[in-house]
């Protein structure tokens, strides 16, 4: 059964925005090692993306469509020399997201929806990485992504056993600090010790929550196997609802 692993901007990057190469040559490997090639690896975007997003209006309605079109092209390019550098130093091929998703926002607000999403490529790709970016618009011509937009939907869609999604915290924690074993993917709003960054992604990787695929957030920064990662003291697993 496919599991699909969404790799944090925390682990992918360093603090200077350049790819960690060497987590990432040891990180994915461990995945395949334990897993096997039926697996989908999708990067997180980073810093510099958030930026190029903003100073080109991408993901707003009307305005001037050169500008978010520049600003589509320059968020393709930095994320096809990110993960082009993954690629390379852990010898797994690529899955550009702008093949592979459409996406449609409404009005102001970008829908959480995929509008299309390239079945024939998944079937054929695996084992790949992909990330979030700049994909076409059905509403607006171009915008972006989130990355755990992209795991939860390739999730969903490839049926996979797990999502996992691989932080540099040990899952999420509570005021104290302490690991919280399983949590309410369906409350993710209604705590405020637990960061904005956080809640946010437990709001997007809810739709495979809620469609019943095992979804763990965990600490990948010194895991040396996915058994350990996925132990109670360093992983959150997310439910919907109440636990049956």
């Amino acid at each position: 059964m496919t599991t699909i692993i969404k790799i944090g901007g925390s682990l992918a990057y360093t603090k200077d925005d350049a790819v960690d190469v060497s987590l990432m040559s040891r990180l994915i490997p461990l995945f395949r090692r334990d897993i096997g090639d039926d697996v989908a690896f999708v990067i997180g975007c980073g810093k510099k993306l958030h930026g190029i997003t903003d100073r080109y209006y991408l993901n707003e309605e009307g305005g001037n469509l050169g500008t978010r079109i520049h600003g589509f092209f320059e968020i393709r390019k930095d994320m096809e020399e990110r993960l082009g550098k993954i690629e390379k130093v852990a010898s797994i091929g690529m899955v550009d997201i702008a093949e592979l998703i459409v996406k449609e926002t409404r009005g102001n607000k970008l829908s959480p929806e995929i509008a299309w999403l390239n079945r024939e490529l998944l079937d054929t790709a695996k084992p790949f990485i992909t990330s979030g970016g700049a994909v076409l618009d059905r509403a607006i011509s171009v915008c972006t992504v989130s990355s755990d937009t992209v795991a939860a939907y390739l999730a969903v869609e490839m049926n996979a056993q797990r999502l996992v999604i691989v932080t540099d915290t040990n899952g999420i924690l509570d005021a104290d600090g302490r690991t919280i074993p399983v949590f309410n993917a369906r409350d993710f709003d209604k705590f405020d010790f637990i960061n904005r960054g956080m809640r946010d992604k437990v709001r997007r990787v809810r739709l495979a929550v809620k469609a019943g695929i095992k979804t763990y957030v965990a600490n990948g920064r010194e895991a040396v196997s996915v058994d350990e990662m996925l132990a109670d003291e360093k992983c959150t697993r997310l439910v919907y609802g109440e636990e049956s």
